[in-house]
């Protein structure tokens, strides 16, 4: 049987070469911000009102982490580098847009369960600009083109007049990525920084989370590390094992290893991270991960060897990797945390236990600092609130009271951390605005209505991070911690 050849070719075939230029996209500015620009010799801070003595610190940091950083990677941005600075919510992050050489930076500093203090401008100014650095070192085409698609379409034959095309039965996207770093990488030097530029360090907490990882059989795998896409923790640990990879590579192979490492993956044909291992370290990767693995093993177990016999607790209940700042209530019966239980992310609330109960009663969502029992047993608290008429959220007081309903104390007042004093008429509190932090004594109204009489007991012009106000005993004095330069210390307020 003959068959018309024409019935099944494909009418139209398409090898295209796309090029998808970068559009600038920029969230909508909210109306009430009104924004400032200083300019300095390789970089522009934009600010918005509240701002200005930050901005100016910014300023320093950035033109200071300069140097040292284009000089490990012998790399500079073709132009100067906008840094956008905000604070219209009580949120801590950096981002890096290094397409647009743009960096935006939120005022608030980072505090985490899972990670030490630093300095949250220094620290963070420097991460991203590392980020922005050796990011565009790794790019393969020109700036305009972020990515290539090679791609084949094919349609139906018309079989009717009335049809211009047939229906695409073909298609075929084959993309190259114009950065291709696996995350592990990118964040583990966005943290090792350079010398002369070291604001983040690898601390205890940092080291817990490994020591863990690789005593009980958590460590990712080299794949697992290049994404995220993970719960918060594992999110927590590419950022985690990352630094503690980048650091192992650059104390064998030499911090001029990692400046390599990104340039040979800047060649258009290198499309695996571990063709860029094998040319720069000499090793495939999965054995440079071995060899890191092993150097830990032994590291660890030596120090667990010399622990001696180890004592644990008794298990009250399970569930959920955050469970802190725990709070007996004041008849002892009842115990107060907060806990992500149930959740894949970061998102803790406030849970009540009974002594004898099975499991934990939910008060409130969106709570992560510790709360205060009163002494007739209800809970004043810090919550995460809705957002306001310009889609800002900021943490306000709450309170649990005895028919067991939430009511909210403040609006916009962007408490941190807050304590209840012991005969419950004051409640000390640590404010956050402007990227910095104060301490401050509230008033309470009668009957919880509301708060008054404001008196600020404590504030610094450098920027000192405030946290955790505890109240003595007899309510005469308030123990806090402090934060200078990525140091923390305790210090005793005396409040008469």
């Amino acid at each position: 049987m003959m068959v018309q050849g024409s019935r099944f070719r494909v009418r139209y075939a398409l090898l295209a070469l796309i090029v998808i230029s970068v559009g600038r996209a920029y969230a909508q500015n909210p109306s009430h911000l009104r924004w400032r620009v200083m300019e300095t010799e390789h970089f522009f801070i934009y600010y918005h009102q509240g701002l200005e003595d930050f901005a100016r610190k910014a300023r320093e940091v950035a033109e200071a982490i300069y140097g040292p950083v284009t000089e490990l990677y012998d790399y500079r941005p073709d132009g100067k580098v906008h840094i956008v600075l905000r604070d219209d919510a009580d949120y801590a992050n950096g981002v890096s847009f290094f397409y647009d050489n743009k960096i935006e930076i939120w005022a608030t500093g980072l505090d985490i369960e899972l990670r030490g203090t630093t300095d949250w401008l220094w620290n963070v100014i420097t991460h991203e600009f590392v980020h922005m650095v050796s990011l565009q070192l790794a790019m393969k085409y020109p700036k305009f083109m972020p990515a290539i698609y090679l791609q084949v379409f094919g349609y139906q034959p018309e079989t009717r007049k009335d049809i211009l095309i047939g229906y695409p039965y073909i298609q075929v996207s084959y993309p190259l990525p114009g950065v291709v770093i696996p995350m592990w990488f990118a964040e583990g030097t966005a943290q090792y920084q350079a010398r002369g530029a070291r604001y983040d360090r690898w601390d205890s907490y940092r080291d817990m989370v490994l020591r863990v990882a690789v005593l009980r059989g958590g460590l990712l795998s080299l794949s697992e590390m290049g994404v995220f896409g993970k719960t918060s923790l594992g999110n927590e640990k590419v950022y985690d094992h990352g630094f503690a990879l980048v650091r192992y590579i650059a104390r064998r192979f030499g911090e001029g290893s990692l400046r390599r490492l990104f340039r040979e993956m800047s060649k258009p044909w290198r499309v695996s991270f571990d063709g860029a291992v094998r040319k720069v370290l000499g090793v495939p990767a999965e054995e440079l991960y071995r060899d890191w693995v092993g150097d830990m093993e032994k590291r660890y177990k030596e120090q667990l060897e010399g622990l001696g016999e180890l004592v644990e607790g008794d298990t009250l209940f399970s569930g959920g990797y955050v469970n802190a700042f725990p709070r007996w209530s004041p008849d002892g019966k009842r115990l107060m945390f907060v806990s992500n239980r149930g959740q894949d992310y970061w998102i803790t609330s406030l849970y009540i236990w009974k002594n004898g109960s099975k499991s934990p009663k939910l008060v409130a969502g969106g709570v992560s600092s510790p709360a205060g029992w009163t002494t007739d047993g209800r809970i004043l608290f810090v919550k995460r609130s809705p957002p306001d008429f310009h889609g800002s959220r900021f943490w306000d007081l709450y309170f649990y009271d005895e028919a067991k309903k939430v009511r909210r104390l403040s609006r916009g007042l962007r408490v941190r951390y807050a304590d209840l004093s012991p005969d419950g008429t004051k409640v000390a509190v640590v404010r956050n605005g402007g990227g910095r932090n104060k301490l401050e004594l509230f008033g309470v109204k009668e009957d919880w209505k509301g708060l008054d009489s404001l008196t600020c007991l404590l504030s610094f012009p450098d920027r000192t991070e405030l946290y955790t106000p505890r109240w003595s005993p007899d309510g005469r004095r308030i123990a806090l911690s402090l934060a200078r330069e990525g140091e923390r210390d305790i210090a005793i307020l005396d409040t008469t």
